[in-house]
């Protein structure tokens, strides 16, 4: 499963925001969307240091935003926030699992104005099958006693281990 992906780059400082880049599928619609997402509001820029927020947009988007607070920004104020979101159909990034896992390390922060960033073809990674019936159970036991604190054996019929 392949997912088309747009992006963009946002800094908030003390006097406002500003996008800093962005891939050409990028329209204002998207970034006036995102208003109420692009910093964490009533937050101290001072003690905070990252957050990460999944939201739906008007028109079937889903929008998967990453902020740092990159502390010392290009106005040479503390407080800046770098924001860099990924923006895709929301049904294909659904068929991929809702797996955010490849965007946390696509994450650039410290951007420059009129930097570029191109859209992207993401291959979100195959997510092992749970197990099921008596696997399962034998798993959630194991779980439970090593949770409370038990020694626990594990035995394999399989004369290879």
């Amino acid at each position: 499963m392949e997912v088309r992906v747009e992006q963009f780059v946002y800094t908030k400082g003390r006097g406002g925001y500003q996008v800093v880049a962005s891939s050409g599928g990028i329209g204002r619609d998207i970034v006036d969307g995102m208003q109420d997402y692009m910093y964490p509001a009533g937050v101290d820029p001072l003690a905070f240091s990252e957050s990460r927020s999944l939201v739906t947009l008007d028109g079937g988007l889903a929008a998967y935003s990453i902020v740092q607070n990159a502390g010392v920004g290009p106005d040479g104020r503390d407080g800046t926030f770098y924001n860099h979101t990924f923006v895709m159909d929301a049904k294909e990034f659904q068929k991929s699992g809702c797996d955010s896992r490849p965007f946390d390390r696509l994450y650039m922060g410290g951007m420059g104005q009129g930097d570029e960033l191109s859209t992207m073809h993401v291959h979100p990674p195959e997510m092992p099958s749970m197990p099921s019936g008596d696997a399962a159970a034998a798993l959630e036991g194991s779980l439970e006693a090593l949770l409370a604190g038990k020694n626990l054996a594990v035995a394999s019929g399989d004369p290879r281990l």
